[in-house]
Order: structure tokens, then sequence, then C-alpha cells
């Protein structure tokens, strides 16, 4: 059942085998020295998600950070634009066995239908705690030989998935996995799991919201340049025809006819001239304008 959260096949365990679920369990009191090192684990972490925008690449770090301190592996999943599961980053005590896990999700993704583990947490948003995995669990688990195979290679004996979420939604998830250690989580882990769960949705919610403005700005500012090119035109044959008023002008016979025409044609030039300004300012600026932004959003993440 604990690796339901890798590759469930959706099917129920057997009533007496039912995992643990989330119940806000009043978290059992720890020693000093084991507060410390959480408080520390958690401002590790925090600074390392604080470092970039880049969140693919400071989830990968924090992932590496939970090992071993939270798991024997861990794993971070994120949901795209589409909804689609995208296995994020891998972490493992033994490096070797990281491919064993990635071949796993690439031969046995997790079943759109599964009532546990993964999918069950990306749907609901709550977390989900496996005290102890039963090897029955895995043997019903298992889709065929190979899969049971992969699994026994990982050896999970404790597993609890959290998921990432941020303004009301879902990003995607945490799952943590204990084996040959032997530890086995309870409600303080799950805690522990989960305070850090938020701190990284935050990241991934604002690393995401950064690369929509700056695709925003992009944007605005491709219409600005194409609007000042789309007015120049005009503009540039305003002028022109503006210019010959003003020698036509001066062919005319009547000194009163020429003085009104003479003071149109320079009227027409002017305000196309100031326009023309205008249009230059607002080209030249919209690159400091997005910068500006760009600036603002990034002091508003690291004040």
């Amino acid at each position: 059942m604990g690796l339901w959260h890798l590759s469930n096949p959706g099917e129920r365990a057997p009533a007496e085998q039912e995992p643990a679920e989330l119940h806000r369990e009043q978290a059992a009191p720890t020693g000093a020295e084991a507060g410390q090192r959480r408080f520390a684990f958690l401002a590790e972490a925090s600074a390392h998600l604080a470092t970039s925008l880049d969140y693919a690449t400071t989830l990968r770090h924090v992932a590496r950070l939970a090992v071993p301190e939270l798991a024997d592996w861990c794993v971070v999943d994120t949901l795209d634009e589409t909804g689609a599961i995208r296995l994020l980053a891998v972490a493992h005590v033994d490096p070797a066995k990281e491919a064993v896990v990635r071949e796993l999700r690439r031969r046995y993704p997790p079943a759109p239908w599964a009532r546990y583990g993964l999918q069950k947490v990306l749907r609901t948003g709550r977390a989900e705690l496996y005290p102890e995995i039963l090897v029955a669990w895995r043997q019903a688990a298992a889709r065929d030989a190979e899969h049971l195979r992969l699994m026994e290679a990982l050896d999970a004996r404790s597993s609890m998935c959290v998921p990432l979420a941020a303004r009301g939604q879902t990003l995607g998830a945490m799952t943590f996995v204990c084996a040959a250690s032997g530890r086995r989580y309870g409600p303080s882990d799950l805690a522990l799991a989960e305070d850090l769960g938020r701190r990284c949705a935050l990241a991934l919610d604002n690393a995401r919201l950064y690369g929509q403005l700056q695709e925003t700005l992009r944007t605005r500012e491709a219409f600005l340049v194409s609007l000042a090119h789309d007015l120049k035109n005009p503009l540039t044959k305003s002028l022109g025809y503006a210019q010959m008023l003003q020698r036509q002008a001066t062919r005319v016979g009547k000194p009163e006819a020429v003085e009104r025409l003479l003071a149109w044609a320079g009227k027409i030039e002017a305000n196309s001239a100031r326009i023309a300004t205008l249009l230059d300012q607002l080209r030249d600026a919209s690159p400091q304008l997005a910068a500006h932004a760009r600036n603002q959003y990034a002091f508003a993440l690291h004040p």
C-alpha cells in the first residue's frame, strides 16, 4: 500500500489492512533536541526555497535535503497546466535506487482512479499517512511480476504524502518513504512534512506567478512596439501632407487665405510631431517599465 503513492493500481486493501488516514491528531510531545532539529531543517529548506525563482531546481534541492533527515527517499510531483502529473524530483539515500524509482513511475504510473496515495492527495488536497506498509499490500498492489520486483527493490516500510497547496489550489505533492532505516512515521512527522509542503507550495506558486508576470510584460511590450510602429507610418504621412500644404499655400493669391492655410498646416505638423515624440517615449520606456515591474515583484518576495 505504501507504494500506492507511486504506482497505485486503485485496488482497495483488505479491511484489516487499510491505511491510517490523517485525522489531525495531536502530535506526541518531542524532546528539545528533536524540536531544534526540525526547526533547523525547516529553516534550511526555507533558505533553499528563497534562493531562486527556478522552482524546479529549488524543489530538487529540498528533496535532497529531506534525505535522510526526513526520509530514506523522497519524490516531488507537480501538476502542469493540463492537470497531468509531472515527476519533478527523486532523491534516495542510495543514489543508484533513484533510477529504480523513475523506472517504477515510467512503467507503472499512478492510476487516475486510485483511491489511495498520490492521486487521492492531488484530488482532495489532504495529506495521507501510512505508518506501516505490509508486504501483503505490496503484493496486492502489483500489476505484474516486474511491478512487484521493483517495489520489493525499494522496500517501502512506512510513508506519507502531503499536498503542495497554495491559494486554494493543489499544485503537486511530496511523498516521503522510509525503507532500510526501519523508521516509522507518526503524526509529528506528518506535521513536519505538511509544514515543508506548505513552504514548497508557496515557492512554487510564487515562481509560477512570476513566470506569468514575465509573459504578460513580454506581451505588453510587443503590443506597444507594434502600436508605435503602426501609428508612426500614418503620422509620417500626415507630416508630409502638412508640409505639402504649407508649400501649396504660398501659391494662393489672397493673403488671408494663405495665412489660414499656413496656420492649419502648422497645427497639423505640430500635433503630429507631438504624437510622434510621445510614441518614441513610449517605445523607449517600455523595457524600463517591464524591468521596474520585475524588480517590484522580486522585492515583494525578498524585501
